[in-house]
């Protein structure tokens, strides 16, 4: 029955060392979108032209900035979470341990979720990026031709 048990504990440490990675990794890609969406932002406004061809460009140049803004906003936003995920585990990883001391339990489980804004703000990253992306695109086409 030990060596079960030991079996149970070595497994679940890689379980947990997996997610470990999974949200590291996670918390570093929207990491590297922030960086990347200020630093576009800040050379895009930098490079502005004096005067712009046509309405349609001034257009697409300001949605860029928004878009890009946005896209900015909603990573931290996501990257935020990163906090609140840690606190809850601490939390919950107390309240585990709590019930392990008091009970002859061997095998406790850990699940802490998102809030819903945190997960919505991930997916409204990528859809401002894509948007922001294309919106530039259209504003290339527009000063070529």
């Amino acid at each position: 029955m030990e060596d079960k048990q030991k079996g149970i504990n070595k497994r679940m440490e890689k379980i947990t060392d997996a997610q470990n990675k999974h949200a590291t990794s996670f918390y570093q890609y929207f990491r590297n979108i922030t960086t990347v969406s200020i630093g576009f932002l800040g050379l895009f406004i930098s490079l502005k032209p004096e005067k712009f061809n046509n309405e349609i460009v001034k257009c697409l140049f300001v949605l860029i900035i928004l878009l890009f803004g946005l896209s900015v906003i909603f990573s931290l936003i996501t990257q935020h979470g990163e906090h609140y995920m840690n606190g809850k585990l601490i939390k919950a990883r107390a309240k585990i341990l709590l019930e392990y001391m008091n009970s002859d339990k061997t095998y406790q489980s850990l699940m802490v979720k998102k809030k819903w804004y945190h997960r919505f703000s991930e997916k409204l990253t990528y859809v401002s990026l894509f948007f922001a992306i294309i919106a530039l695109i259209m504003y290339s086409y527009y000063l070529v031709f």
